[in-house]
């Protein structure tokens, strides 16, 4: 079913793929990269299908980018700002919900000493958590918080991802996963993530049925 909404939606949007993508992938890895991001996105949409849930807007890396950038002005850190790779609003019973996506190929630096404007896992944390005190993101509509997805490339990079933001962030809004967890599952309702703090160790479930 994936591979067919897919297929789908390629032949959709087949006419806009060259323009929208503003810098396209060099080499394999970012390849890999952008393969990652739409598949997530693929299977947000078979999910939202199968439930009364709405997709209100997407926006990507490549496509209309979103720039993140804390407010505070007293507090400063080499690169206050970030690029989620996705961001997306879900609607439900009236309700929304605003989410960023993090897709993690393993080959990211948890921290960066050498190059301080070099994007890092501890960087990214630093300004989501910012963004969450500072309420910097009720520029993109009235939410009452917001949750970043983690999905990375197997179990024990989810593990270091997972255990230092949990020991750098008490913030529960960090949500892991790693590429084969979210293959032939609803992402929406099925409890396949991990989430940070240092008490969760339950699986959780994105939206309860």
């Amino acid at each position: 079913q994936k591979m067919q909404i897919f297929y789908d939606l390629c032949l959709l949007n087949i006419d806009k793929i060259d323009k929208n993508i503003i810098t396209p992938p060099k080499g394999v890895s970012q390849l890999k990269h952008l393969i990652l991001v739409n598949y997530f996105i693929v299977s947000l949409e078979v999910s939202s299908r199968e439930l009364e849930v709405n997709i209100e807007e997407i926006r990507t890396y490549y496509n209309k980018p979103v720039t993140l950038e804390y407010s505070n002005k007293d507090y400063a850190i080499a690169n206050n700002s970030l690029i989620p790779d996705a961001m997306f609003i879900l609607a439900r019973n009236e309700k929304k919900a605003l989410f960023f996506l993090e897709t993690d190929r393993g080959t990211e630096p948890i921290r960066s000493f050498a190059n301080k404007n070099r994007s890092n896992i501890s960087q990214k944390t630093e300004v989501y958590n910012k963004i969450l005190i500072n309420r910097d993101f009720l520029q993109l509509g009235e939410f009452a918080g917001f949750r970043v997805l983690f999905i990375t490339t197997n179990s024990n990079r989810r593990n270091v991802l997972r255990n230092f933001i949990s020991e750098a962030s008490d913030n529960e809004c960090f949500w892991f996963i790693t590429e084969n967890e979210i293959k032939d599952k609803n992402i929406l309702t099925d409890a396949i993530w991990f989430v940070s703090g240092k008490g969760n160790r339950n699986l959780k479930a994105i939206l309860k049925v």
